[in-house]
């Protein structure tokens, strides 16, 4: 499938969702990709598997902003489907981190679920 997006104005957005006080892990999802025939992306500041050898690494808001929104754009472009891994460079190629593009679940069963429309 391929779908065309002008990646100057995308049609959809990345939510950051934190727990100031530090007791819940906070996450960023995508709002709009449904629009487009395509799964939302859910991403925790933590990653999920792998070693960690400096814990509690994360990734910042502006991080996950980030990446959600690259991932966005690729899944788009037809560039990354569900089932697909990949690395990634963070702190300026300090770090590698493995990704993986789970298939979609049912809304209720990540954090996201409902956060968009309290926000609205």
């Amino acid at each position: 499938m391929s779908i065309t997006q002008d990646s100057s104005s995308p049609s959809w957005k990345v939510l950051w969702i934190f727990d100031p006080d530090g007791v819940h892990d906070s996450f960023g999802y995508t709002v709009g990709l449904a629009d487009l025939g395509l799964p939302e992306l859910y991403m925790s500041e933590r990653p999920s598997a792998g070693d960690d050898p400096d814990d509690p690494w994360r990734f910042s808001g502006p991080d996950t902003h980030g990446l959600l929104n690259d991932f966005a754009a690729r899944l788009i472009a037809g560039e990354l489907r569900v089932g697909d891994e990949f690395t990634e460079d963070s702190d300026a190629g300090a770090t590698k981190v493995t990704f993986r593009l789970d298939p979609p679940v049912a809304p209720d069963q990540v954090e996201a679920y409902q956060a968009a429309g309290a926000m609205a």
